[in-house]
């Protein structure tokens, strides 16, 4: 291949590229390494999902938002995957919108991953056992093809090889890319809006956080933080004295197959791994104005293990704030067992004072003790103390404010059998509808398990 590269004034590259082909290749163009930085994509072509020449008729031109991240496509095989068609020009921005800009003398074929294309055809499953899978590695850099010519898929892995008109001749070909300095356009933002960052995503209003999701936490488990509530005040503990590895509302396993997901194995030097690792293998973020729909795969294993016992695909759907201020997330988890899972707790029993101690798993609140303090509590049975509510079969416990009617209100929408127990301290300051209080659950090889809950941070309930 012959590149030729000419600078101009404005700090913008144009390679003249030319190539004449002997055998049949896959695909044409240029590749490059990106710092990892640039992880944000802006681009004008086929989406919002991979495309390819063979199969895009279901894929629409337009303006892309996304990131390298959510390009990756998990086969149940690793195989070559998140292309784009027809792209006019391609922009990969840092955090401050800052980047690269590329396009071509013709349409490209995007792809930008990070995994590279050797990662992709060495990952195997182990030992032909369907079950039992080795995680890929992910690269810190962006991994980018830009190509003019590409082999349409056809369905040589099961099927017939591409139609003949997929298929690009062996012929000279020339072509001139152009790389340019990027800035993202400032865009006037309104009251409320949803907004990635680098570790998740967040509501902001007015200047404020409203909510914030951070996917990426040194312990490996998803956890908002902040959760405030209309009037501004944060419902969240996070890290606080009495058990640092709590995180705000946040989603652990106590055990899977006796091994300990919760806390760190190092708690007196205030570590944050866990003997089972919690990993984030995908994501998916939606913001829409301001509401935002989430979807994570998420990997259980134990740690050093590369043997996945536990998967789970996991959906959280955030509400525009009504006019009160309040807000709702919905959350599905949907688990898959690669081999039998046993979903344990330590026993629950009560303590001297007649107080449920213990049997928790799940998703866990934790309030700060001046706002618990000031909460009155409200189980969907009609009881009205922390003691009557723990423990016994619910369907939502709810946090009133004394002051202003404002809370948050918790409510499980499905369960094993139909039936969960609130574990809640007698203080209110952790609340946690665990689904394996009365006893652990087994989830066989090859079965799922489906678990759902609403989490209403409402305004003044005195008027509803």
């Amino acid at each position: 291949m012959d590149v030729r590269r000419r600078w101009y004034d404005d700090g913008a590259e144009h390679r003249h590229a030319a190539r004449y082909l002997s055998v049949d290749p896959s695909r044409l163009g240029l590749s490059f390494k990106l710092d990892k930085a640039l992880e944000g994509i802006r681009y004008y072509g086929r989406g919002p999902r991979e495309n390819y020449i063979d199969r895009k008729t279901g894929s629409f031109m337009g303006l892309y938002d996304s990131t390298v991240t959510e390009q990756y496509e998990d086969y149940v095989r690793p195989q070559d995957n998140g292309y784009k068609c027809d792209v006019r020009w391609a922009a990969f921005t840092a955090s401050d919108g800052k980047g690269v800009k590329f396009s071509a003398s013709e349409p490209l074929f995007l792809q930008a991953l990070h995994y590279g294309a050797e990662d992709l055809e060495f990952a195997r499953h182990r030992r032909q056992q369907q079950r039992f899978r080795v995680p890929l590695q992910k690269r810190e850099e962006v991994m980018l093809n830009l190509d003019i010519r590409q082999l349409g898929l056809g369905g040589g892995s099961c099927g017939p090889a591409p139609m003949a008109k997929y298929i690009f001749p062996v012929q000279k070909e020339t072509w001139t890319l152009k790389m340019e300095p990027y800035a993202r356009p400032a865009v006037p933002a309104p009251a409320a809006v949803c907004e990635k960052t680098e570790k998740g995503v967040r509501l902001v209003r007015n200047g404020a956080v409203v909510w914030n999701l951070d996917i990426d936490t040194p312990e490996g488990k998803p956890a908002l933080h902040p959760l405030t509530l209309p009037s501004g005040r944060t419902l969240t503990d996070f890290h606080p004295a009495d058990h640092f590895w709590h995180l705000g509302f946040w989603f652990s396993f106590k055990y899977l197959n006796g091994v300990n997901y919760w806390e760190p194995t190092d708690i007196k030097g205030r570590g944050t791994k866990a003997a089972g690792e919690t990993r984030v293998t995908k994501r998916r973020i939606d913001c829409q104005g301001a509401a935002a729909d989430v979807m994570l795969d998420i990997d259980y294993l134990p740690r050093g293990s590369n043997v996945v016992e536990l998967s789970e695909r996991r959906t959280l759907s955030f509400s525009a704030p009504d006019a009160q201020g309040g807000y709702k997330i919905d959350i599905e988890h949907v688990f898959t067992a690669w081999r039998d899972v046993t979903i344990e707790r330590t026993p629950p029993f009560k303590d001297k004072k007649g107080n449920w101690q213990r049997g928790y798993t799940g998703w866990t609140l934790r309030i700060p003790k001046t706002l618990a303090e000031e909460f009155d509590v409200f189980g969907s049975d009609g009881r009205e103390t922390p003691r009557g509510i723990c423990g016994e079969e619910g369907q939502f416990v709810d946090f009133v404010s004394r002051a202003n009617g404002e809370g948050v209100k918790f409510s499980v929408k499905a369960s094993p059998g139909g039936s969960t127990r609130y574990y809640i301290w007698a203080d209110k300051r952790s609340v946690n509808p665990s689904p394996v209080f009365l006893s652990p659950i087994t989830i066989k090889a090859g079965e799922t398990l489906r678990l759902a809950y609403e989490l209403d941070v409402h305004g003044d309930a005195r008027m509803q």
